[in-house]
């Protein structure tokens, strides 16, 4: 098994706060940037898809 370094552990930390942060800044805004960008489809994705993207790359880049 591999050892992580504290400057690995230090950038796993950021990059995962990486998420509620988006969901922070965005969340109260939604409703000017949804009819600024005539963003048509569900406002929620504009929160969602950040995360999913997390979670769906997260298996690739843990195997380096």
């Amino acid at each position: 098994m591999k050892n992580i370094s504290n400057f690995g552990i230090f950038t796993v930390l950021l990059i995962s706060s990486l998420t509620i942060m988006v969901g922070t800044v965005i969340a109260p805004s939604l409703g000017n940037i949804v009819s600024n960008l005539n963003f048509k489809l569900s406002p929620g994705l504009l929160i969602t898809l950040p995360a999913l993207g997390v979670v769906v790359f997260a298996p690739f880049i843990g195997g380096f």
